[in-house]
């Protein structure tokens, strides 16, 4: 009986090991799909990675904008205030004067999720249609941050698992569309888990290691100790903590290995990202880094494309320090209008945080570098370092309900609490 009793436990172990080393079956209606049109009328339907990498709806977009209407109604005194400013900041004040408006870059940064379709107008132009049928249109102009967003090609995945490249100037149109439960001929799932930062800070959600893996049946690489290769697909991968000048990893076996040498595990790491359409997206630095663990890909977890709603207009109530409150539509740092556009700004315990307008509850700058964010769960994070969050955001022009234009300067604000 003793010995039937460890014979049946081995083999429930065994099995256990099994399922805990092999690729979880998920849903997988996180992954971006659509329908991509030619110019010659034939259309191709699947699972779509844009040039960037972007394969995820929880992924960004990032591209310069073409219009911003919003600058017409700055006064005389507004281009006064603004051209204050000049000696602190890089905007083209040349420019300022000659044209009238200031000369600053208006960087476009969406979910692909809030996308309903993207329209290809030039070599390196579209239009994207939102969700709401709100058309915006953006182009490149070589900023580094917009690298392979427009203008290359892009890949589809059909459902015979063949995968087709389609270059740039042979597209007519992408159009998006909710992703089946099961895609056919494809067995990954998104890359998922919870990372700690030395500052304690921790954040859950889809994982891009390295800038780069975001699959759970891609490698992690390193060196052993004895200098031999080892590779380890991350559904087999529980922890990864830095130690030294490696990490050491502990597997869902909880067998522990230290690796060194490759950038995947020391601090050539190019950065961690963690994306999470319930508080954004976080850019983690090596240096940034604690721990990392890995679980199973949650199914409906909001991850899917019917889970990003319709964007609607930002509108709010913006406080003045001398006291007086204005209400109406939000034009923030004169440039982002729309609930899917994103705030940026450097968090205190590391990283380069993105937070989705949708997500943000009220602001309010704490000093010149730094700004309180408080988002819709009551969370309260400070953020500096970046336009949208210090003294360099060109400030705040709210339109009220019969039509008036208002301009605040950021040195005037006291608080903005947004409508949802």
């Amino acid at each position: 009986m003793y010995i039937r009793l460890i014979y049946i436990r081995s083999i429930l172990l065994l099995i256990t090991s099994l399922i805990l080393s092999a690729p979880l079956t998920a849903q997988q209606e996180a992954f971006i799909y659509g329908e991509v049109e030619l110019r010659d009328e034939s259309r191709l339907t699947g699972k779509i990675t844009w040039s960037a990498g972007q394969s995820l709806w929880v992924d960004l977009l990032v591209a310069e904008k073409k219009d911003n209407t919003i600058l017409d109604h700055l006064s005389q005194d507004d281009i006064a205030h603004l051209s204050a400013g000049e000696k602190k900041t890089d905007w083209g004040f040349m420019a300022l004067w000659k044209n009238q408006y200031p000369s600053r870059k208006l960087t476009f940064r969406s979910q692909f999720g809030n996308l309903l379709e993207i329209m290809v107008t030039g070599d390196a132009d579209a239009t994207i249609v939102l969700k709401n049928h709100e058309n915006i249109r953006v182009f490149l102009d070589g900023d580094q941050e917009y690298d392979h967003q427009l203008g290359e090609s892009i890949t589809v995945q059909l459902e015979n698992g063949k995968k087709r490249t389609l270059s740039w100037r042979n597209i007519e149109r992408v159009r998006f569309q909710k992703t089946p439960a099961k895609l056919p001929n494809f067995e990954s799932s998104p890359l998922y888990g919870h990372v700690t930062t030395r500052t304690g800070y921790a954040y859950e959600g889809l994982i891009k290691w390295d800038m780069d893996e975001h699959l759970d049946d891609q490698y992690l690489d390193g060196t052993t100790i004895d200098d031999r290769r080892a590779r380890y697909h991350f559904y087999e991968v529980k922890s990864i903590r830095p130690k030294n000048k490696g990490s050491l990893i502990q597997l869902q076996s909880n067998k522990e290995i230290y690796l060194h040498e490759f950038t995947n595990v020391t601090n050539k790491n190019t950065g961690i990202q963690i994306r999470n359409p319930h508080w954004g997206q976080i850019a983690l630095k090596w240096g940034d880094f604690k721990t990392a663990h890995f679980t199973p890909y949650p199914a409906g977890s909001a991850f899917s494309y019917d889970d990003f709603t319709s964007p609607s207009a930002l509108h709010g109530t913006v406080k003045l320090k001398s006291g007086q409150e204005i209400t109406g539509s939000i034009y923030y740092d004169l440039d982002e209008h729309w609930s899917i556009e994103t705030l940026d700004g450097w968090a205190q315990g590391g990283g380069l945080r993105q937070i989705p307008f949708s997500l943000i509850k009220e602001v309010y700058p704490v000093s010149d570098t730094h700004t309180a964010v408080i988002l819709v769960d009551n969370e309260k994070i400070i953020l500096g370092e970046r336009s949208d969050v210090d003294q360099n955001n060109w400030g705040i022009m709210v339109r009220s309900m019969n039509g008036q234009f208002s301009y605040i300067p950021w040195q005037n604000l006291q608080k903005l609490k947004f409508d949802h």
